[in-house]
This record gives structure tokens, sequence and C-alpha cells, in this order.
């Protein structure tokens, strides 16, 4: 048994293998390397991705170093060497503007559904402050100190209320 245990032990974590940019910045979320991942969802337009290979169209907001710093990073994290490299192709909208476009269809989609308009005739004033996938696994339910509110009205409470 102790034999199965030191075996177990042994074995080596396998090394990441992403397989897409989105892949890649997430293994920087998880790394913890905040800062490049902000700049990595941010900072650079994607112009061609495949394994091995990144080239990205940086914009002004990119630290002159990043395609280095990721390339090595990359490597050291996947085993295999990773070149990042820099273009003047104009690429993809960067990760945060496809997010943003997403959330505002979203908001727009919303906006049309004849439930939300009569919730918002029922309820004047009211705003829509979120809107959620359904058919996606729910959000992790926030602690008992924390309120979320999808839409709000004029008339209620902003601040969560103490129950003790």
């Amino acid at each position: 048994q102790a034999m199965l245990v030191a075996t177990a032990e042994a074995v080596p974590e396998a090394l990441p293998d992403p397989k897409s940019f989105a892949e890649v910045v997430k293994l920087f979320s998880r790394k913890r390397e905040g800062l490049l991942e902000y700049h990595l969802s941010s900072s650079v337009r994607l112009v061609r991705f495949e394994s091995g290979v990144i080239e990205v169209n940086p914009l002004p907001t990119a630290p002159p170093n990043l395609a280095n710093r990721v390339g090595t990073m990359l490597s050291a994290w996947t085993g295999r060497r990773w070149v990042v490299g820099i273009s003047s192709a104009p690429g993809e909208p960067t990760l945060a503007e496809a997010e943003e476009a997403s959330r505002a269809a979203a908001f727009d989609s919303a906006r049309q559904s004849s439930t939300v308009q009569a919730l918002m005739e029922a309820f004047p004033g009211a705003v829509i402050t979120d809107v959620r996938d359904l058919t996606q696994p729910p959000a992790p339910q926030p602690s008992d100190d924390e309120t979320i509110a999808l839409i709000e009205t004029p008339d209620m409470i902003s601040e969560p209320v103490d129950d003790t």
C-alpha cells in the first residue's frame, strides 16, 4: 500500500497545452499572472494562433516586452517552445472588446424581451443591471454579506441589510 501511495505522488502533473488564445489567457490567470492576463485580454489583437505560435497586434497600452515575456512563460509552463510575434495586421478585436460587444448584445436582446418590457412597465424607473444566460451553470452563490440585483427600481434599498 505504501508503494501505491509513493507511485501516485511521483506522477507528474500534466503540462498545460492551450489550444486557443483564450486558453492561453486563462492559463495566465491560473498561474496568477494578472497583469499579463489583463494585457493579453485588453492590449493586443490576435492576428494568428496555432499551437506554439501566437501573432498579435499590440495596442499602444501594451508593454513593449509583452511578447517576449509571454513566449518565455508559455515555454516554461508547457515544456515546449512558444514564439510570440508582433504584427501590423489589424487582427481580431481584443478579448475585452469581444466580451463587451457580447454583453451589449445580451442587454439589447433583453430589452426586446416581452417579459422584460412588461417588468419595466410594471416598475417605472427600473433599470436592467445584469443579463445572465440561464442555460449555463449557475454562478457561485453570494455570501451572506453580498447582494445581487438583476433589476433595480428607484425605491429599492441599495445597501445590504444586516440581519443580525
